[in-house]
């Protein structure tokens, strides 16, 4: 990671929408909020945006998908959520459970 200090120009810049953080979440927020016209910026800490999904083996996990009703499986945000917090021991906060298209509470 560069070192950055000493003498820096002022600028001055502003955006709509800042994401920090641009692994697959990120880069898809990102993406959203530029395709509906806001002027966005992503930013990383790191040297290459692979984020958790990355060490997570790239799944990403959802409910309620297409393919699944496709195949006859029947699941939604809140067993997804009780899955999650079962493989973690309880050790994680559910999330709202804010599905696409849907205003988070």
């Amino acid at each position: 990671m560069p070192n950055i200090s000493g003498d820096i120009a002022d600028f001055e810049f502003g955006f709509e929408v800042v994401v920090v953080g641009a692994g697959a979440c990120g880069f898809s927020a990102g993406l959203a909020a530029a395709d509906v016209g806001a002027q966005t910026l992503a930013i990383e800490r790191d040297a290459k945006p692979l984020g958790s999904t990355a060490m997570s083996t790239g799944l990403i996990r959802a409910a309620g998908t297409p393919e699944q009703a496709a195949l006859g499986i029947d699941d939604d945000w809140a067993t997804l959520t009780a899955d999650i917090l079962k493989t973690s021991k309880n050790r994680r906060k559910p999330w709202r459970g804010c599905g696409i298209g849907t205003v988070c509470p």
